[in-house]
Formats: structure tokens, C-alpha cells, sequence
């Protein structure tokens, strides 16, 4: 009778090996991980070594054969009528389901809310000017509120006079 042994992480009985399926497949990503972060400090290709260029984490080779596979990939979800993102069925005529759509929009709206976050943050003691009278604004325009103001005017009256040139007021 085989003796059965226990997965070094979880505890969970084993036929064979340190890990069970699960433990095993996070742990060979924990590895690969590592390894790839490595090649990175070191300037080289995540998949081959090679030196890499412009802070990139391929080489131009390996970046070529990834665009590649991502360009064909998309290709064929296309054709079969998949979204090219979660490759489900495609309800309509776009290339992505409407649930891939509405969290890369949600993502969108995060990403610009951080962004502007960071702006505000940096931004905040730096005392911003009109571009008109150079006076200190507030952090909302180009203009202060009574450069603001005077130029609302200034273009009604501009518009106006225009279209009274032309006979439509």
C-alpha cells in the first residue's frame, strides 16, 4: 500500500510531488513571476535573456512574436464572432460583449479619477495665474472670474455683431 504524503502548503493528501494541483500551479506562477522580474531589473527579455532596449521588457524579437500572436488571436475571435477580450459570443456588430465594454469604461473612469487626483496633489501649492491679467485664480480655468466674465461678454457682443453683419439677428 502506497503511503500518501501531504502538500507542503495545504496540507491537502497527495499521490506524488511537494504540492497538489492547485498549490502547484501557483506556485510554478509565483516562480515564473519572480524569474520575470529578475530579467527585468537586469535590462534583459523576460522569455529569452537577451539584452532588451528602452527600458522594454522584450527584446524586439520577442516583442514581434508577442504582437503577433495577440494580432492573430484577435483575428480569429473576430471571425468566429467572439469578443476579443473574454472570448464570449458577441451580441452585436462590435468587437467587444457589452459586460467587456462596461468594466473598460469603468477602468477608464478610475484611471482618470486617480490621474486627476495626482494633478490636484501636485498642483496644490502652486499658485496658478490668469493667462489674461496674471492675476492668482482659482484652480479651475485659464482665466479669473472677472477675466472670465469680461470675455463671456466681449464674445456675445462679437457674436452678435457678426450675426447682425450677416442679417441673422
Amino acid at each position: 500500500m502506497k503511503q500518501q504524503s501531504l502538500c507542503t502548503i495545504c496540507s491537502i493528501p497527495i499521490t506524488k510531488g511537494k504540492y497538489c494541483l492547485t498549490c502547484a500551479r501557483q506556485h510554478k506562477n509565483d516562480v515564473k513571476q519572480a524569474y520575470r522580474a529578475k530579467q527585468r531589473k537586469e535590462g534583459k527579455c523576460i522569455n529569452c535573456g537577451k539584452p532588451t532596449k528602452w527600458k522594454s521588457c522584450r527584446c524586439s524579437v520577442c516583442a514581434l512574436k508577442q504582437n503577433n500572436y495577440f494580432k492573430t488571436k484577435i483575428e480569429k475571435r473576430k471571425q468566429n464572432n467572439l469578443c476579443i477580450i473574454c472570448n464570449n459570443p458577441l451580441t452585436n456588430s462590435k468587437p467587444t460583449c457589452e459586460n467587456c465594454k462596461a468594466n473598460k469604461a469603468e477602468y477608464s473612469r478610475e484611471y482618470r479619477k486617480k490621474i486627476n487626483l495626482l494633478v490636484q496633489e501636485l498642483m496644490k501649492d502652486e499658485i496658478i495665474l490668469c493667462l489674461q491679467c496674471q492675476q492668482p485664480m482659482d484652480k479651475t480655468g485659464k482665466y479669473c472670474n472677472s477675466c472670465t466674465k469680461l470675455r463671456n461678454v466681449t464674445n456675445r457682443n462679437n457674436y452678435n455683431n457678426i450675426n447682425k453683419k450677416k442679417g441673422v439677428l
